[in-house]
């Protein structure tokens, strides 16, 4: 009798779990990598570049937010920044804050006086938020469709 009702209970859980809900909001679907290497190719990421500090921001030019109101995303610690080894390279990793439709992650780095502007364009698709477009300073970096992965957005720093 446990048995079954063991089986029923999780066969419940999964079937409530994956109903449609206006809640779902998955973040990763707004994260990017960046590979920082300077001109000659060198990673600077490998202790040259130290993150001190990720500040978010953001507007919707008095429209909605691209979640439409209908879903209610967590927004991201405001120091949250992940730094991973893909293979031989290392990668930064940020989450842009999908309640807004430009989303700014701010970074300054440490003993660089000058800090470091991402700017996406955000939307939503079937209840997700996605980057269209991501800019670095002002200049684009990656645009939805062309070649890359916003995974592993390459920028050359000079330092």
């Amino acid at each position: 009798m446990m048995k079954k009702l063991f089986y029923f209970s999780s066969i419940l859980f999964l079937f409530s779990s994956c109903a449609k809900d206006d809640d779902l909001y998955y973040s990763f679907d707004t994260e990017i990598g960046l590979e920082i290497k300077n001109k000659v190719g060198k990673d600077l990421l490998d202790g040259d570049l130290r993150v001190e500090k990720i500040t978010l921001a953001g507007n919707n030019n008095g429209g909605e937010s691209p979640t439409g109101g209908r879903l209610k995303p967590d927004t991201p610690p405001v120091d949250s920044f992940q730094l991973r080894k893909i293979g031989s390279v290392n990668s930064l990793h940020l989450t842009f804050s999908p309640i807004y439709k430009e989303s700014i992650i701010m970074v300054k780095w440490k003993d660089i006086p000058k800090q470091d502007t991402l700017r996406a364009e955000l939307y939503n698709k079937n209840n997700t938020v996605y980057p269209r477009k991501i800019y670095l300073n002002g200049n684009a970096v990656w645009t939805e469709g062309e070649k890359g992965s916003r995974g592993a957005i390459k920028i050359e720093k000079d330092i």
